[in-house]
């Protein structure tokens, strides 16, 4: 098995393998997700199944964060979506096919199914079977067999919409690991999970934690990136304990927002493996030195640092535009001033001249057609940037930007082409400006694709998933665009029009090789 996806592609995947089955009222099969631990599988399952009970009306119910009182009542619910996280590794095996009973009236023994049991056997849903691969219970395992490959729980047997989702670690990965029986896999479709790349990462963790500076989530993008080394010793790191300790981060600095190194290393020791955290401290205690490398030209040798820094340049230029269109630069140069305003231009041009590495971050960093930014509001802060690159001063490049008129989402929807990628290119007069816009329009022909993809997969329908590409605001308009637009003969939108956009997106990355 050669395909391996992130646990965003895993959540896009289960849910259109969920649909599928759910409007052909066929059986819902089982998955099995195999990965290393803490690269969000947990997550990325409950997710599909909230965005899929959001899209189609249904009550979400997490019954593995309910009480028993709020249980009982889900039973005469009408249109509940389950979702239970099952830990097959910490139950017993009543805790699926039930108690034994002996009927009063008739003396047969019957099984008294567990509640979950009763909703799953009423209702839609997805089940996660958890740890799977470290069940070391013969008897577990074979009710386990039973559940996954017949959805029998005792004397129950669960909804025919109830998708059964196992999910485990590879050996290399878990000491207690066991290799699944044949029998078992053979009723499965396994899913391969690999860690997050370091942009994916960066749009999941700024969104979560916005208030920690762009620098501080990029560098820890980089380490949740890396492959899982699990530690039987000792910390070690993973996207989840990334995440932990970034959360742990959030809540140190907002007590102190100038905490020092030494007190932050004694405050987070114990959270990433001893090396990465060592190595992120450090790059704390430096982070002006090192940002100041980047002003004057000088090798960043970490990676990790290398990509920060960029992050934080494009940070910074974004930080600029939303200053200068509030009028107010000057508060701005004396509280971000780590990189001379000045000087600006000839640190946007030096970037922009040397290898793509620098020009993905400093796009990230600067928001520009990101996850859940809108491409309203990226479009003038891209032109600004490009400017920068020109040679412009600050002050010149923010009237050469505000100088286009607003971008609406009508013409962004019609019209990308001509109200995009063609007034990037327009506004690039130099080599290092070429190359901006050629990643800028890169990250805006990847939004605008993936945004009409989803949209015209569904006949139109503007939904929450749109939302994480362009933010709510965005999405609010595109949906009163197509109601104005489209009012009639929605169906109409043919399969081809797909074709179309996935053929232009191809086109476009092609031709927007840096």
């Amino acid at each position: 098995m050669n395909q391996a996806y992130s646990a965003e592609q895993m959540k896009n995947f289960i849910k259109k393998r969920y649909e599928g089955a759910f409007l052909r009222k066929a059986p819902q099969d089982a998955l099995f997700v195999e990965g290393p631990p803490g690269v969000g599988k947990t997550v990325g399952v409950k997710e599909a199944a909230k965005e899929f009970a959001a899209k189609y009306g249904f009550k979400f119910a997490d019954i593995s964060e309910s009480s028993g009182s709020e249980l009982e009542r889900l039973i005469n619910e009408k249109d509940v979506f389950i979702f239970y996280d099952l830990n097959l590794s910490t139950r017993e095996p009543s805790d699926i096919s039930g108690i034994p009973r002996i009927d009063d009236k008739s003396g047969y023994v019957h099984m008294i199914p567990p509640l979950w049991v009763k909703l799953m056997e009423k209702h839609p849903g997805m089940l996660f079977v958890d740890e799977i691969t470290n069940v070391q219970r013969p008897d577990l395992l074979t009710i386990g067999f039973k559940l996954i490959g017949e959805k029998l729980a005792g004397d129950s047997k669960l909804n025919n919409n109830i998708m059964i989702i196992t999910a485990g670690n590879p050996r290399e990965h878990n000491y207690l690991a066991n290799a699944l029986p044949a029998p078992l896999i053979n009723r499965m479709q396994v899913l391969r999970i690999k860690e997050p790349t370091k942009e994916e990462w960066f749009n999941y963790a700024k969104q979560r934690y916005p208030g920690i500076p762009a620098d501080i989530t990029a560098y820890m993008s980089s380490i949740a990136s890396r492959p899982v080394k699990v530690s039987e010793e000792e910390a070690f790191s993973t996207p989840r304990s990334c995440e932990r300790y970034l959360k742990i981060l959030s809540d140190m600095l907002y007590i102190d927002p100038h905490i020092d190194a030494r007190q932050l290393s004694s405050m987070m020791e114990g959270i990433i493996s001893q090396e990465d955290h060592y190595a992120f401290i450090g790059y704390y205690r430096e982070r002006n030195i090192i940002i100041k490398y980047l002003q004057e030209g000088r090798e960043i040798d970490d990676p990790a640092a290398r990509w920060a820094a960029s992050v934080y340049l494009g940070s910074l230029i974004r930080e600029h535009y939303n200053t200068y269109s509030k009028g107010s630069s000057e508060v701005f140069a004396a509280r971000y001033g780590i990189i001379d305003t000045e000087r600006l231009p000839e640190v946007v041009s030096r970037i922009a001249s040397k290898q793509e590495e620098h020009l993905v971050p400093l796009v990230l960093g600067a928001q520009l057609f990101t996850a859940g930014q809108s491409p309203i509001e990226s479009y003038k802060p891209a032109i600004f940037l490009i400017e920068l690159a020109n040679g412009k001063n600050v002050q010149e490049a923010f009237k050469e930007a505000q100088s286009e008129k607003d971008l609406t989402i009508a013409d962004w929807h019609n019209r990308f082409d001509e109200s995009v990628t063609d007034v990037f290119k327009k506004h690039a007069k130099t080599k290092p400006a070429e190359a901006i816009a050629k990643a800028v329009s890169r990250s805006a022909v990847n939004q605008y694709t993936n945004v009409l993809e989803d949209i015209l997969r569904k006949v139109v329908r503007v939904d929450e998933n749109v939302e994480r590409y362009i933010g709510k605001e965005a999405a609010d308009q595109l949906r009163r665009f197509y109601k104005e637009d489209f009012s009639t003969n929605l169906e109409l939108v043919q399969e081809k029009a797909v074709d179309n956009i996935l053929l232009k997106k191809k086109q476009s990355q092609n031709s927007l090789r840096i």
